[in-house]
């Protein structure tokens, strides 16, 4: 080697962890089972966000393969959702990057905490405003969104953990964009389903919008804040 003759380092920062393939490969091996099992089921699930008689269809037949998919696909959405929020803290707060597995079953309760908790405060709202059965619709429809949101964002932890980039960061603009939009779609169906009842728009606003968007609002001020 010559002297002064120095050979280019790129670093590259690789924030994956054994714990957090090893739960992305559980992920993997869930989708596999369901796209092995019940095919059939997650091509009327897809066609379901785009149309309402299918989503009907699916409300009514309350079959074995259904049942069975659809808590496997909660599963997968659980987890996948964790593992992109937990992904994006650490893609955005470079200097404090975070490892321990803790933490990410700290997002995953949270998680959990969240969504039952909203689909509780929904049951209240419902009994309420006197409409249970409108209620339990938009949140059995609420459940096939956020399949679907779980499967789609399922590529996204992958590449996010494994693609051979500098910084993931487009990646993870794109799985938000995914959650945007598709629940921005989850927010129409779920005005559709409510005006079948005639609610006033008073009415429609505070039991959807409010519901909606507020909680991810604080989620969001509180996370920018720490």
């Amino acid at each position: 080697i010559r002297p002064g003759f120095i050979l280019p380092i790129h670093k590259h920062n690789n924030n994956s962890t054994d714990w957090l393939t090893i739960v992305i490969f559980f992920g993997i091996l869930l989708f596999a089972s369901v796209r092995f099992a019940y095919a059939k089921y997650m091509e009327h699930l897809f066609l379901s966000l785009f149309n309402y008689s299918t989503s009907v269809r699916l409300l009514q037949e309350k079959n074995y393969p259904i049942f069975h998919g659809a808590i496997r696909l909660e599963i997968i959405f659980y987890i996948t959702l964790s593992v992109f929020i937990f992904q994006t803290i650490n893609v955005f707060k470079w200097g404090n990057t975070i490892t321990n597995p803790s933490y990410y079953f700290l997002i995953l309760g949270g998680v959990l905490l969240y969504f039952f908790g909203k689909k509780l405060t929904y049951l209240m709202f419902g009994s309420l405003f006197e409409a249970n059965s409108e209620t339990r619709e938009y949140l059995f429809n609420m459940d096939n969104y956020n399949r679907s949101l779980g499967l789609l964002l399922l590529p996204i932890v992958i590449l996010v953990s494994f693609a051979p980039v500098r910084t993931p960061m487009f990646i993870v603009f794109v799985g938000i964009a995914i959650f945007f939009i598709l629940n921005l779609i989850l927010l129409q169906r779920g005005i559709f389903i409510l005006l079948k009842k005639q609610f006033s728009i008073f009415y429609l606003f505070l039991y959807l919008c409010t519901l909606e968007f507020l909680p991810l609002l604080l989620i969001l001020v509180n996370t920018l804040l720490v």
